[in-house]
């Protein structure tokens, strides 16, 4: 019976089943246990630079572009025919004050001064007559109160004994008014002949200042007319050059918080980024920020600057350099280095560490520094997606 119970199908298969259960516990206790590995650490690979201290005067820097002290159109002020035009007066081409650029047919003006003369001559005559009658008035009306007097014999008494009639009837008598009438009119005519010498010597037109002619507008053979703008020319004497400076530069440079009494005493240079240099002066700022860009507007000034080599001409777009306050020990550092507007990563061993600093001013994208960084300091320049302050780094290169 119990052999058959043992021979039965279900109790076979439930005692293998319960066999192999067995030896799969006694497999799982007693095999050997692994060695435990330690997790990766992952430490992303960086970039740095190494910062040096130096120490000097700050260099306010800027843009801007240069543009002429004075900038006019010529003009004629006479009507007249151009029958000349100076070799200079070309565009481009380059005069002295005073070179005579344009001359105007002259022929009705020297005319006009040949009349004004005559009539100068004519009024001077008039006034020599006029003075004689006067004489000769004040000498019959004297020897009229010497013979009603009766004293001949003492003249000299009589003459001094008469009183001078200063009515309008006597000044009649004595053709006094006529003298001045013939005066004013030798003045008028004298004014009349200054002014047809003016007329004549403006068919000369004359170069204001030393300069440049732009644009010639003009020709030999055209007919000007008052006011017609023949060309355009400017002054080489001086070049200006505007600068819009943010409030926080303006602070750096003592000349533009003090006032005018430091004004062209300021070093500027210019540089145009092609080996161009000059130097100049911070000339004046404007009275007032910009109410679009709240930005104040410094105004430089360089002398003769067509007779430097290179020249600096009209328009050249430059890089201006304005000598501000001296610096104790900084560290000059690209911009897109600071993070957050006011922290560093510097690499310490195998770590990145967030250190503060104290960013004075930034300037086409260099950061001057102040505060928070040494000599030698490794500054990491990789941006990093995650980071954190003592998270472990390896320098670029390294495993």
């Amino acid at each position: 019976m119990m052999s058959s119970f043992l021979s039965h199908p279900v109790v076979r298969g439930i005692a293998i089943l319960l066999v192999g259960l067995v030896g799969l516990v006694l497999f799982i206790v007693t095999r050997p246990e692994p060695p435990k590995e330690r997790p990766e650490v992952f430490a992303p690979a960086v970039e740095v630079e190494r910062v040096r201290l130096e120490a000097g005067p700050l260099l306010v820097e800027a843009t801007g572009s240069a543009r002429a002290l004075r900038e006019v159109n010529l003009s004629s002020e006479v009507a007249g025919r151009i029958m000349r035009t100076s070799p200079v007066f070309v565009d481009g081409g380059r005069f002295r004050k005073g070179d005579i650029l344009v001359k105007l047919d002259s022929t009705d003006y020297v005319n006009a001064v040949t009349a004004a003369r005559a009539q100068v001559t004519q009024r001077q005559f008039d006034v020599i007559v006029a003075r004689e009658e006067v004489a000769a008035a004040r000498d019959e009306f004297r020897r009229m109160q010497e013979r009603l007097s009766g004293n001949t014999a003492r003249p000299g008494a009589a003459a001094a004994g008469l009183e001078p009639d200063t009515t309008d009837l006597g000044s009649l008598l004595f053709r006094e008014p006529q003298l001045r009438l013939a005066e004013a009119a030798l003045a008028a005519a004298r004014a009349a002949f200054r002014d047809a010498e003016a007329r004549l010597e403006r068919t000369r037109i004359r170069a204001p200042f030393d300069g440049q002619v732009r644009t010639k507008r003009v020709d030999v053979g055209t007919y000007a007319t008052p006011g017609m703008v023949l060309a355009e020319v400017f002054d080489t004497d001086m070049a200006e050059i505007t600068v819009p400076l943010t409030q926080a530069q303006v602070g750096l440079v003592p000349a533009l918080e003090s006032g005018a009494a430091a004004w062209g005493r300021i070093p500027v240079r210019v540089t145009n980024g092609r080996g161009g240099a000059w130097d100049g002066l911070l000339h004046r700022s404007a009275g007032a920020l910009s109410s679009e860009s709240r930005t104040l507007t410094a105004i430089v000034r360089v002398a003769s600057p067509y007779d430097q080599t290179p020249p600096l001409r009209v328009g050249t777009f430059v890089n201006v350099s304005i000598a501000a306050q001296q610096l104790g020990p900084h560290v000059r550092l690209r911009e897109d280095r600071i993070r957050d507007g006011d922290t560093v990563w510097v690499l310490e061993g195998d770590r990145l560490r967030m250190r503060p600093v104290n960013v004075l001013t930034i300037q086409n994208g260099t950061a001057i520094i102040t505060e928070g960084l040494s000599d030698g300091d490794a500054v990491i320049t990789t941006g990093l997606v995650v980071v954190s302050d003592s998270m472990q780094v390896r320098l670029g290169g390294q495993q």
